[in-house]
């Protein structure tokens, strides 16, 4: 055996990488069946490797057809695009295949927000029991839990919610993982698998491989262990040398969420990812819970989310990508360098170097790797320092939040949705009830799907220590950002369900002007349409009616074979495509009514029944596709996923009629027309309640890494800006596209619309936060004068989202005390600066016999990066709490609190409802004169 590796090595059919790994799986496999004592050892170790290498040709033929059935989608989407730029806008196409809002085609992350939602949707109830409380933010329900982990290990708890919860997470997650292995990859299914593992890299090195291995080793059940192609048992050298791979992906990749291989070959390829989760089986959910203390996140909730979370993303990459996205990418690419190059036209070989770039940008941080810290120690602790500010100095971000009004209205009306629906889909939002119905209907809930890291809005992910995440997530839920900005997002999907259902009797062709251009953006057609309104719309408590994604998905429950659109040409076509046409329709009807009443998704109790059925199938099925040839060949448009010739019996015995794949290519099409219902409404809520993109980040950051100078300079920069960058790449793109491509009244009025109502919710929000902080409202000044134009300028930037910017039409520092340079630059900045004020620079001013004003400067620095400044709390905490510890450690306080408030008055003509150093209000604001 190991010369034929020689001889196939020395003819180039293998490489010296894979003959070692072979012949290594060879001796390991003589040398185990040697100690059970077969006869024949050598020949069943052959065989044994006989059936590894089918078992790979297999895979990899497999995940050749579909590498190259995507290559084919991809190129026929790409052939003829147009771009903003009157180029053929394919380097527009290889940014928006992994994100983009409106360009009709699935990209990755829309793709992996629908699956999330979808899964969200399934376990409810599971995010209902563990959902987290308001103050502390702790997860409730941990002993019920704790029960759900037994009964996932096949443990009876005698606790029926807790199996109740067990079920949907084995019913998403095997759904997770068939989806996975449909799109290429090779995860095994286990009986009683129990749950994935979290690894904990900082942990792992810390004991080292031979402790870790000493310790994982007791907790496994190896006998229930599978080699992830096979299936066959692992002998203990494979599963010796299995652990210290997984152990060394985890090691040096230093990153918790990483999923590494259990697989000795491919492991460049993501669809070899995952089997790990089904690798490593433990013994128990003592020894689960055991492991994940010692070496994981002892939490089940996190270990459920998070594999729900990372399945979705690679699930999304897979199908849009192909088996192998990171090949893909690079070949679309070369593609589009290549387009470029050839054209002479160095502006559009700019556009194509820029979008490479970007799109290496964007997919590093849709996987991931760009937040890996190359160097953990400075990773953790600007991740912290970051953290720690965001809860400093968001403490009022709430009241920005009220320019949500003016984005919800332009988006709805761009979208179709009535604006009179805003009020109560709001307020319905906001109860626990309406937040179960928007998860149920597979809106993603957001603290649900960020469980390792926070997500903070106006400021970005937050990463890092996890202690460091708790302040700044409490801060943002305690002033109310959180849970309004997830009640917004809530309800504009709500609200978007609810005109899809009241609209739902009507024809593609007769819906109104702006739903209908909303469907046809995001690439739903007319035969999309004529599926998503034969879902029967739910009725909830308080609604009039959603038409939902996951009850479009859920059709394929009733198992009926393929429908081809009723509309797909014109009412009173002649010639022989009308002919065609309505003859298809009758035997799509029939057949129909004929699965409906005699098969209904059971196995037939007669044979005579189940002949006569297959019969007819057959009989029709012939005809349908004969006449589908032809309705092709006379220009009869048809669909993927109506494509009933591919998914009706071809000539041959009836019984060899296989049901169970005609029933599977029905629902994998329905849940693709809903996903892709999902993905617009996940799409357009951005519009309405922006939050942050993939896109946002790849501009601000690039290509650097955590951990790195130039890494976190970027994160530094970006900090407090990503959320202003969001919304001018989605609503000024959105403006530029629609006057770019001819509709230049309607990308008028969106862009004139939007920036009206946003500059008149930005002058309010301007002036709330001036009570907030005790002082009067700001001067609007006389017409045309320059007051005036200071003040709508900074009501302007508030409304955009750059309010921070906005402080400098009134000082020269902004309103956390920064200058502009500092503000440029980010906050970690400024709070450097504080501190060498008051350490280095007090030593020296101390050595050479200056005044160190140290207690001034101590109360100055609290005041700034001390959290507590809630908005609600107005400037109770600033007098009360702030300015009484300047008294006390300040002798000359009351002298800078009354320079305060002569400046204020001196340069704005705004003075201070509640003075600094008082501790009770003199008067309520009112307007500067």
């Amino acid at each position: 055996m190991i010369e034929c590796l020689e001889t196939l090595v020395a003819a180039g059919h293998l490489t010296r990488g894979q003959s070692d790994e072979l012949g290594e799986f060879y001796r390991e496999t003589v040398a185990s069946y040697q100690r059970l004592g077969h006869a024949a050892p050598h020949r069943q170790a052959q065989a044994d490797l006989a059936d590894l290498l089918e078992a790979e040709a297999a895979q990899q033929t497999r995940r050749a057809y579909l590498a190259a059935d995507v290559r084919a989608r991809i190129e026929q989407e790409m052939a003829g695009r147009r771009g903003l730029t009157g180029d053929r806008g394919r380097t527009a196409y290889l940014l928006d295949i992994l994100e983009n809002n409106d360009a009709g085609i699935t990209s990755v992350e829309g793709r992996k927000n629908a699956i999330i939602g979808m899964a969200h949707a399934d376990m409810e109830e599971v995010l209902h029991q563990f959902r987290r409380t308001a103050v502390t933010g702790r997860r409730r329900g941990r002993a019920r839990m704790d029960a759900v982990v037994r009964e996932l290990f096949g443990e009876r708890t005698m606790d029926e919610a807790a199996g109740a919860l067990a079920d949907a997470w084995r019913r998403v997650s095997g759904d997770l993982r068939r989806r996975f292995n449909a799109a290429g990859g090779a995860v095994g299914e286990l009986k009683d698998w129990g749950l994935p593992q979290i690894h904990d890299a900082r942990a792992l090195r810390r004991a080292g491989l031979a402790q870790w291995k000493q310790t994982i080793m007791p907790l496994l059940a190896p006998e229930r262990m599978r080699h992830p192609l096979t299936g066959q048992p692992m002998t203990a050298a494979q599963l010796d040398r299995a652990l210290d791979h997984i152990y060394e992906q985890i090691r040096t990749d230093g990153w918790a969420n990483r999923d590494p291989s259990a697989q000795s070959t491919g492991r460049g390829s993501l669809a070899r990812q995952h089997a790990d989760h089904r690798f490593l089986v433990f013994r128990n959910a003592d020894a689960w819970l055991a492991y994940q203390r010692d070496f994981g996140n002892p939490m089940p909730f996190v270990a459920m989310m998070d594999y729900v979370n990372t399945m979705a993303r690679d699930i999304a990459a897979l199908e849009v990508l192909g088996p192998n996205p990171n090949a893909t990418l690079e070949w679309m690419r070369q593609t589009v360098q290549r387009e470029a190059h050839l054209t002479d036209d160095q502006g559009a070989v700019n556009r194509a170097r820029i979008a490479t770039w970007r799109s290496e940008a964007m997919w590093e941080a849709i996987r991931g790797a760009s937040n890996t810290p190359v160097n953990e120690r400075l990773g953790n602790f600007m991740s912290g320092l970051r953290n720690t500010i965001t809860a400093s100095r968001l403490d009022r971000a709430m009241l920005s939040a009220i320019s949500d009004v003016g984005f919800g209205k332009a988006a709805r009306a761009f979208a179709g949705v009535p604006m009179a629906r805003f009020a109560s889909d709001l307020v319905g939002a906001m109860r626990q009830s309406g937040r179960r119905e928007a998860v149920r209907a597979g809106l993603i809930l957001d603290n649900a799907m960020h469980v390792l890291h926070a997500q903070a809005r106006y400021a970005g992910t937050l990463s890092g220590p996890g202690w460091t995440q708790v302040l700044p997530d409490r801060i943002l839920t305690w002033t109310g950002l959180t849970p309004y900005t997830q009640a917004g997002r809530h309800a504009f999907g709500l609200g978007f369900m609810a005109e899809v259902a009241d609209r739902r009797a009507l024809p593609f062709d007769e819906l109104p002007g702006a739903l209908r251009r909303t469907f046809e953006r995001h690439g739903l057609s007319e035969a999309d349409w004529n599926i998503i309104r034969r879902a029967d719309p739910q009725t909830p408590e308080g609604s009039a009616g959603l038409l939902r994604p996951v009850d479009v998905a859920r059709l394929g429950q009733l198992d009926l074979l393929p429908l081809i659109a009723r509309d797909l040409i014109e009412p009173g076509a002649g010639g022989n495509v009308r002919t065609i046409y309505n003859e298809l329709m009758v035997l799509i009807d029939r057949l129909e009514r004929l699965i409906r009443d005699s098969y209904s998704g059971r196995e037939f109790q007669g044979s005579r029944n189940r002949g006569d059925v297959t019969d007819a199938m057959f009989t029709m099925g012939q005809r349908i596709a004969e006449l589908r040839d032809r309705y092709r060949d006379l220009g009869g448009q048809t669909h993927a996923y109506t494509d009933f010739g591919e998914n009706t019996p071809r000539p041959g015995r009836p019984e060899d009629i296989d049901f169970d794949r005609l029933r599977g290519e029905w629902q994998t099409s329905l849940r693709d027309v809903g996903e892709r219902y999902l993905q617009m409404i996940l799409a357009e809520t951005e519009y309405a309640v922006p939050s942050g993109n993939v896109r946002s980040q790849a501009l601000l950051q690039g290509q650097t890494r955590s951990g790195t100078f130039w890494g976190e300079m970027s994160r530094n920069f970006a900090q407090f800006k990503s959320f202003g960058v969001t919304v001018l790449m989605l609503h000024a793109g959105r403006t530029a596209s629609e006057v770019m491509h001819g509709s230049i009244a309607r990308g008028a009025a969106y862009g004139g619309g939007l920036l009206i109502a946003t500059t008149m919710l930005g002058a309010g929000a301007l002036q709330l936060k001036q009570v907030a902080a005790g002082k009067d409202l700001l001067p609007m000044g006389e017409d045309g004068d320059e007051e005036q134009r200071a003040f709508w300028a900074a009501a302007l930037l508030q409304g955009g989202g750059l309010g921070i910017y906005g402080d400098f039409f009134f000082s020269d520092v902004n309103r956390y005390g920064n200058g502009l340079a500092a503000t440029l630059v980010g906050p970690a900045a400024e709070t450097a600066d504080n501190v060498r004020k008051l350490t280095i620079g007090n030593f020296l001013e101390y050595a050479q016999g200056g005044d160190t004003n140290v207690g001034r400067e101590v109360s100055d620095f609290a005041r700034r990066e001390l959290p507590g400044g809630l908005w609600w709390m107005g400037p109770a905490w600033e007098r009360v709490v702030m300015d009484q510890l300047q008294h006390l450690a300040d002798p000359e306080a009351s002298a800078a609190f009354r320079r305060k408030v002569r400046f204020s008055r001196r340069e704005f003509g705004q003075g201070y409802w509640w003075a600094p150093g008082e501790v009770a209000p003199d008067r309520a604001p009112q307007t500067a004169q």
